[in-house]
């Protein structure tokens, strides 16, 4: 009676696809596994370090502090207000254009 048992159930559809198709848990671990190293080998490509320093293009000239260029004229205006309030913003800020007056 066992066998029989074990005889139907190997012919149902899904056993059927089973044996067909292989590949238990072990082959699917490995493949996520190999797809996951290849991708975090494309985004791990170095340090940032490099790109961050690029980034601080914009430098007070009295103090030479620098700052991210994508740094707003109000982050630059805080700094000129809190560092250097007696001087012209422009003298520390060349780059930003004097409003014509």
């Amino acid at each position: 009676r066992d066998s029989l048992r074990t005889a139907a159930a190997a012919t149902t559809p899904t056993a059927l696809h089973r044996r067909n198709m292989g590949g238990g848990n072990a082959a699917k671990t490995a493949t996520a596994r190999a797809k996951h190293a290849l991708q975090d080998a494309k985004a791990n490509k170095g340090s940032q370090l490099k790109d961050n320093k690029a980034s601080l293009s914009i430098a007070c000239k009295t103090c030479l502090q620098t700052f991210v260029c994508s740094t707003s004229e109000k982050g630059l205006r805080e700094h000129w207000e809190n560092r250097h309030p007696k001087l012209d913003f422009y003298l520390c800020f060349p780059h930003c254009k004097a409003p014509d007056a």
